[in-house]
């Protein structure tokens, strides 16, 4: 049984990854993005060798011909052993994968989260779900400002309708006002001059 599932868990990671390089939106489960989730899959599945490989080991006691024994011995000791370094890779793969945050926030009528990119440079994006996957929001003017302040987490933003088109307002600096503001429905390159207040 956990042979298997460590197949089955390693091939659903590997499926995961390579799907995600075609589709153009990001998919979430829950607050992990599809290649998070690809990661965890194959760790886990990782962890069910290691189970099949102990397990193995043990059972060979059961075998008649002594030669039979010390084969499955020695396979599952190497399984172990290289265990080791696909252990540390995996880690590393899992602390590469984790530089993007999601945080839902409060839009009723839609589906927003707030993606924070988290390595070296700090930067935030607004994706709203569109079917299965989320798209990346057009903003006006230059983009989220960063510098240290998350409006979002903040809590200083707010959903307006301007026309046929809602708009999600946020404040650019701490305590100042909602200049901010991106166009939902929108996405990045769309002409959303009609739908953004002059400054």
């Amino acid at each position: 049984m956990p042979a298997t599932l460590c197949i089955v868990l390693v091939a659903a990671g590997i499926w995961l990854d390579a799907a995600r390089t075609g589709i153009p939106g990001v998919l979430l489960v829950g607050t992990l993005d599809s290649g998070q989730l690809s990661v965890l899959l194959v760790a886990i599945g990782a962890a069910c060798g290691v189970v099949a490989a102990i397990q193995a080991a043990v059972l060979a006691g059961r075998l008649r011909r002594p030669f039979l024994r010390v084969l499955v011995r020695a396979v599952s000791g190497l399984l172990l052993l290289a265990a080791l370094p696909v252990g540390y890779l995996l880690m590393l793969l899992a602390a590469f994968s984790s530089v993007h945050a999601y945080e839902p926030i409060a839009a009723p009528g839609h589906n927003v989260v707030v993606r924070s990119f988290t390595w070296h440079h700090r930067s935030l994006d607004l994706l709203e779900q569109d079917g299965l996957l989320f798209h990346e929001v057009a903003i006006c003017g230059e983009g989220i400002p960063v510098d240290g302040y998350d409006a979002f987490a903040a809590g200083q933003y707010d959903l307006v309708s301007r026309g046929d088109r809602d708009v999600i307002r946020f404040a650019e600096r701490p305590g100042g006002p909602f200049t901010g503001e991106a166009i939902l429905g929108s996405r990045p390159g769309d002409d959303v001059t009609a739908s953004c207040s002059s400054r």
